[in-house]
């Protein structure tokens, strides 16, 4: 994050806008760096998540994030193993939302 908006100052901006795909505290250390970063630097920086730009709460790897990963790289959606979480020696459920099942290309053109 930080080499990025070293990158975007020395290509002359003086503001930034840093949308994060990922929330649940990571947010809050982007906002961090940037802060520190922007008070040394003079840069101006906002920074959001997908999720606060949204009318509906994110998740991870839920029907919000995978909806919209459905709608934009459909090829990287293999919804066959949805269920796998439920197969012994699996993995378990690691990062896959309770909400997967209801993930729709549809839904993420929204």
């Amino acid at each position: 994050v930080l080499h990025q908006l070293r990158g975007i100052r020395n290509a002359g901006f003086g503001a930034a806008v840093l949308v994060t795909g990922h929330v649940g505290g990571s947010e809050l250390d982007v906002r961090r760096w940037c802060a520190a970063f922007a008070d040394r630097f003079d840069l101006q920086v906002l920074v959001t998540s997908d999720a606060e730009l949204s009318s509906e709460p994110g998740d991870h790897a839920g029907r919000y994030e995978l909806s919209a990963l459905m709608h934009v790289r459909p090829d990287l959606v293999d919804l066959s193993l949805l269920h796998r979480w439920r197969v012994p020696d699996a993995g378990g459920r690691l990062a896959l939302g309770d909400t997967a099942d209801d993930a729709t290309a549809e839904y993420g053109a929204v």
